[in-house]
Parts: C-alpha cells; sequence; structure tokens
C-alpha cells in the first residue's frame, strides 16, 4: 500500500486498516505523513502479524483503506497486487469515502 499526502504544507497522521473477507476490521499501526510525504506499508508483512482473535477471519478476499481526519480528500492511497511466481502485477487506487 502507498499512501501519499497531497498536502503541501501540512503533515498528516493516518491509519491503514484492512477490511477482512468477514468483515472484520484489522487497523495497522499509523503512519505519520510529513507535508507531501509517501509512506508505503507491506500488507503481506502486516498479514504475518495478525493477531490470533483474527486469524479465523483471514481468506484470500478483502479489502484496504486508510482512515485519517481532514476535510476533503487529502490522501491518494494505492495498493499493488503481485504474483512474482505467474508474472502477474495489478494496482489498485481507493477512492474516497467522506461520510
Amino acid at each position: 500500500m502507498r499512501i501519499k499526502n497531497v498536502l503541501l504544507n501540512q503533515a498528516l497522521d493516518v491509519t491503514p486498516e484492512l477490511y477482512l473477507a468477514d468483515g472484520a476490521v484489522y487497523r495497522l499501526t499509523p503512519v505519520h505523513l510529513e507535508a507531501a510525504g509517501i509512506a508505503q506499508v507491506n500488507i503481506r508483512n502486516e498479514l504475518d502479524h495478525l493477531p490470533a482473535s483474527l486469524k479465523s477471519h483471514l481468506s484470500e478476499f478483502g479489502m484496504a483503506g486508510v482512515e485519517y481526519k481532514w476535510s476533503w480528500p487529502a490522501v491518494i492511497v494505492t495498493v499493488q497486487n503481485t504474483d512474482e511466481i505467474l508474472s502477474l502485477s495489478g494496482v489498485s487506487a481507493a477512492n474516497a469515502d467522506l461520510t
């Protein structure tokens, strides 16, 4: 997951989240983004550290997102999914939900 702060003069704290297929939410360690900063989160590594209480919720499907407080979409999030064995790669971009 690549997270970019589009604010040029303001740092921002974001919390990456994984939404497991059955609706369980796993909040990852918050990330501090400097103004116009970029951070990367390795989802595969994060899933390796999944708490025991969530391991039964794990499947091959789910979603990822970020939570932050700002009055308009202030981050761009993309997720790159790779399969080295089959030489496949895809990139997805998240949409802002202002609710």
